[in-house]
Order: structure tokens, then C-alpha cells, then sequence
């Protein structure tokens, strides 16, 4: 368990471009919390928190309440414009429409 945790941490703190003391010293105070679920597989785990990369997310698909593709559309651009991707390591260029 633990040395599962000192990988976890060390693939964060690579992918964050910090220490890995800072990102411990950050979650033990409380201002970083590390994003996984251990119930899941093969999930990416992530950071939030400070000293960290801003994460972005969206929540894009219309509801049966609100069917509009034209916001979905612009939700998915400032989403974009923001920074956001998918995590796949392409970059995605904003939609215009």
C-alpha cells in the first residue's frame, strides 16, 4: 500500500513538474487533495490543489429539461479557450460555430 501511494505521488509530481515533498507537504496541509478512486481501473489520478496545474472541467451533453446545441457548442469553447482537453495529450483547438 505504501509503495503504491510513493508511485501515485511520484507520477503526479512528475506530471506537475513539482518535488514530490511539495506535493506531500501540500496534501498534509490540506492544500492539495489527490483525484482517484481506488475502486476504479485504470484511471489517470490527478492533483488539485496549490502549486498545481489548473484542472478543467465541463459538463457538455444537453438533458431531456434543455436541448441546445448551440450552448452545449459555446460551453465546449470557453471550456477549450480555458484550457481544457480531453487527457489524451492532443491539443484540441476551440470550435467555432
Amino acid at each position: 500500500m505504501i509503495e503504491e501511494r510513493s508511485k501515485l505521488l511520484s507520477s503526479i509530481s512528475k506530471k506537475e513538474n513539482i518535488s514530490i515533498n511539495l506535493l506531500k507537504r501540500n496534501i498534509s496541509g490540506g492544500l492539495a487533495v489527490v483525484l482517484a478512486n481506488k475502486n476504479r481501473k485504470n484511471i489517470k489520478p490527478i492533483a488539485v490543489g496549490k502549486d498545481l496545474t489548473v484542472k478543467v472541467n465541463a459538463n457538455i451533453g444537453a438533458s431531456p429539461d434543455d436541448v441546445c446545441l448551440k450552448k452545449e457548442l459555446k460551453k465546449l469553447n470557453v471550456a477549450m479557450e480555458a484550457g481544457g482537453g480531453c487527457g489524451d495529450g492532443f491539443d484540441y483547438s476551440p470550435l467555432f460555430f
